[in-house]
């Protein structure tokens, strides 16, 4: 897993580790021009997942809708605009029934990822 960072401020950092991952995870708010903070179209293994999302918000329904009309694969989960979140830089988060608790379920569903990935010199890479 990497956390390239934001792609506006480190895009060839970004370019290069999309380059090599089987799956991409894209954060982005459910705004209009926060949606396509990557790339204009999907690749393969991109997903994309809503942050600072909002309880019941109209726009999170209404931007998944726009990005998987043009191809996006987006997570029903999505991580909320939460305090204990923003606040928690160099401090532990429990995800054991969080949002994220959520997303590792989803990831498993969709096939994602299991409860134990090998890492890729055990899978013939």
């Amino acid at each position: 897993m990497f956390d390239c960072g934001h792609a506006e401020d480190h895009r060839s950092i970004v370019q290069s580790v999309l380059r090599v991952a089987d799956i991409a995870i894209l954060n982005a708010a459910p705004t209009p021009c926060g949606h396509r903070p990557h790339r204009a179209s999907p690749d393969a293994g991109d997903h994309l997942l809503f942050n600072r999302t909002g309880a019941n918000a109209k726009a999170t329904k209404e931007q998944r809708g726009y990005l998987e009309d043009d191809g996006w694969q987006v997570f029903t989960t999505t991580i909320p605009h939460w305090q204990v979140y923003a606040q928690s830089m160099l401090q532990p988060v429990t995800a054991k029934g969080s949002a994220y608790d959520e997303l590792i379920t989803e990831m498993i569903d969709r096939g994602l990822s299991s409860r134990r990935r090998a890492p890729r010199n055990e899978q013939g890479r």
